[in-house]
């Protein structure tokens, strides 16, 4: 539950959504993000491959990123499939 609720938090602040507005909320982001990224175990940059998810998900022309992504296919391809 705590481990959930921690990567939730950071989640939204790795998005600087937790916390908004004047630079005084955005440090609160900043020391909230690496809080629970150590309470969920997580590293505080992994909002930077997230951001690559983000601005790639769904783009078959893209080849930015490519780990651990679901996998689409074309109609073409998924009739093609054994």
């Amino acid at each position: 539950g705590l481990n959930l609720r921690s990567f939730m938090i950071f989640h939204d602040c790795g998005h600087g959504s937790f916390f908004q507005g004047s630079k005084r909320m955005r440090m609160a982001n900043w020391l909230t993000l690496h809080v629970s990224a150590a309470m969920c175990a997580t590293p505080p940059d992994w909002n930077l491959g997230h951001q690559l998810h983000h601005a790639n998900v769904g783009n078959l022309g893209q080849d930015d990123y490519d780990w651990g992504e679901t996998v689409f296919h074309t109609s073409s391809q998924f009739v093609a499939m054994p």
